[in-house]
């Protein structure tokens, strides 16, 4: 059960302080290592990794050993690991995962990679399952995929829990829930031009300025969104996922471990339940 969190800004004004915040929020979910990515405004990916809890590396960040280069990028994504396969001390098993202009950080655990992976051909760089999901979408984009659809070809070939975000040199954002994915929170600013997203409902408000009026919501299972900046908003584009079933039996152990993830969810909609499947407002 790790953390995810993150944004998409357009308009580059989103201060470094709030997204550090939404990473010591997410802390607690996983302690085993810390990892950020973003943009850069040469158009090539940044990313920063170490085998420690956020507040250690967020130290070394309001030191300045470390430049996270917020204040230049449109989007930006966090993790914090708890970690299920692959030696955290080895960061070559960390998040973010970074390849060919994608960086890629996932909360959930996989059953059949090595299989999947192995049938291609593609050997790991590290021990961890989640690789395997940028490993795949690397993969079909060779064979001349658009993202989005290296994203449903890796999926569907996937058993698992998969939550997962992707962004490219250019500041596009991927955030998708697969079928039996863990929930992920996104809230979109009054105005289009922003978004940020956390596993948590406490994790995605971190930062947020009480009186302006952001559109919150839990991503459905079985959905994506595609983030593009433009010069005005973010161009949004939904898409399907879908994955091999998870292994009951393995689908109800780890679940059973993430029952705060899910009577989160099921409170935050109750209440409100037609919140549920709304678009976001923009």
């Amino acid at each position: 059960m790790c953390g995810l969190c993150g944004f998409s800004d357009i308009r580059h004004s989103t201060r470094e302080e709030p997204i550090l915040a939404m990473l010591a929020e997410m802390e607690s979910r996983g302690k085993d290592a810390t990892g950020i990515a973003s943009n850069y405004v040469n158009g090539r990916i940044w990313y920063y990794k170490r085998p420690a809890p956020a507040s250690r590396v967020l130290k070394s960040i309001h030191k300045k050993k470390v430049d996270p280069h917020i204040q230049s990028a449109s989007t930006w994504l966090g993790h914090c690991r708890l970690s299920t396969g692959g030696d955290p001390q080895n960061n070559v098993n960390n998040h973010p995962f970074v390849q060919d202009g994608l960086a890629l950080t996932h909360n959930g655990m996989l059953w059949n990679e090595d299989h999947v992976l192995e049938e291609k051909g593609i050997t790991p760089k590290g021990e961890c399952d989640s690789e395997a999901i940028l490993q795949l979408i690397t993969y079909h984009r060779k064979q001349g995929c658009s993202v989005t659809t290296a994203i449903q070809k890796a999926c569907a070939e996937l058993s698992g829990f998969i939550t997962a975000s992707l962004v490219n040199q250019h500041g596009v954002l991927w955030l998708w829930r697969g079928p039996d994915g863990f929930p992920v929170f996104t809230a979109f600013s009054p105005d289009g031009t922003q978004v940020r997203f956390a596993s948590t409902y406490r994790g995605v408000q971190v930062g947020l300025v009480a009186k302006e009026q952001w559109d919150i919501n839990v991503m459905p299972a079985g959905e994506g969104l595609r983030l593009t900046p433009n010069k005005k908003r973010l161009q949004i584009a939904k898409f399907k996922v879908e994955q091999k079933p998870a292994y009951s039996f393995y689908y109800n152990y780890y679940y059973n471990g993430a029952n705060l993830d899910r009577w989160e969810e099921d409170n935050f909609l109750s209440p409100y339940s037609e919140i549920d499947g709304s678009k976001p407002a923009l």
